[in-house]
């Protein structure tokens, strides 16, 4: 025992450096090393070499498995019940998760810790591509959880083009709630993004959408609208739909003061009785877009017509401030930072206060 051990160090670190050469000198000295926990946390010498993505050494290993035709080891897990597959979901290793499967296509079905599949460990990370391929060869075991907690870690790791293919194939997923947060659904998620300013939408997908902002906000409002269109579908009443959108909060003002154009744009093109909502201090989405200046919703709704000039009238219920008011007041820093010069930022603000009028 006390061999094994000391060629364990030596081994992970060959590991780590994909040495295969000097690693298969060691491992024929004691073949148990091949399955054998070689660092903390128990991971074996095929773990450790799939997350450093060492794809020479990994097929190596593999070969030696296609000698004995016994592929067990690839089921090993380490201490926290992960298997090696797992770790090659997460780094997003395509060329090593093929080589695996080719030898044991159930390994996208075997569970790590937490239960976590090795498709959740790849969205999670951010790998989209990888998130994509698995989803396509496991959804028919998914179970009901595994549906709603790959949306949403989709929805907040910015891999919105499988968010919207799942929403697809289960419409359910548009009243599904976010448990690990505040309750919230897809929409609340998508309504907090300002997705007229990309470069400020952060994620870790690392598709050609990061350098394609235009293409990202397209992939967005398209889910924002098949959101919505199955929303309105399936709630027949507008209290069941005001319910919906204002439970955790009311995600129409939580867009409007992020400027989120583009999401309040879709909801109010194909439902434009929102116009009237109100938030808790009795303030339509025109006084918040005011408030925080936001040029591009206040036109949104400006472009009502004759509705507007009743909207414009509504108060707050402990502050008394009509839309002049909040135009006099000071803009946010993020809004005069947009302007240079104290000159250039008072005139900005005497607009606002005059289209008020």
């Amino acid at each position: 025992m006390d061999n094994l051990l000391k060629l364990c160090v030596p081994l992970h670190k060959l590991s780590l450096e994909g040495n295969w050469p000097a690693s298969k000198h060691i491992l024929d000295q004691d073949p148990r090393l091949r399955r054998a926990g070689i660092a903390k946390g128990w991971p074996t010498v095929l773990h450790v070499a799939t997350g450093a993505n060492q794809c020479q050494f990994v097929e190596e290993l593999l070969k030696l498995m296609d000698e004995e035709d016994d592929y067990s080891d690839l089921a090993l897990q380490d201490m926290r019940g992960n298997t090696a597959f797992a770790f090659a979901a997460a780094t997003g290793n395509m060329r090593i998760v093929e080589l695996m499967l080719e030898r044991d296509s159930k390994l996208v079905t075997i569970r790590g810790g937490e239960g976590v599949t090795p498709l959740q460990f790849a969205a999670m990370q951010g790998k989209c591509i990888m998130a994509g391929y698995l989803f396509g060869i496991t959804k028919h075991v998914f179970q009901i959880q595994d549906w709603d907690l790959l949306f949403f870690t989709c929805i907040n790791t910015g891999n919105y083009g499988l968010a919207l293919q799942m929403v697809r194939e289960r419409e359910e997923l548009a009243f599904a709630r976010d448990i690990s947060a505040k309750g919230e659904t897809c929409l609340h998620l998508l309504a907090q993004k300002p997705l007229d300013c990309c470069c400020e939408i952060h994620d870790h997908c690392e598709t050609p959408i990061r350098t394609n902002p235009g293409m990202k906000q397209h992939i967005i409002l398209q889910l924002v609208k098949f959101l919505w269109k199955i929303i309105l579908s399936k709630k027949h009443s507008k209290k069941e739909i005001r319910d919906m959108i204002s439970e955790p909060s009311q995600l129409l003002f939580d867009a409007a003061e992020v400027g989120n154009f583009g999401f309040l744009s879709e909801l109010i093109s194909a439902y434009p009785s929102l116009i009237w909502e109100v938030d808790n201090k009795n303030r339509s989405l025109i006084h918040v877009a005011v408030l925080h200046r936001h040029a591009s919703i206040f036109n949104l709704i400006h472009e009502i017509g004759p509705q507007k000039d009743i909207i414009v009238t509504y108060e707050e219920d402990i502050e008394k401030n009509t839309l002049l008011h909040l135009a006099a007041k000071l803009a946010p820093p993020s809004q005069l930072e947009l302007v240079s010069g104290a000159p250039f930022q008072m005139s900005v603000e005497i607009s606002w206060f005059e289209v008020c009028l």
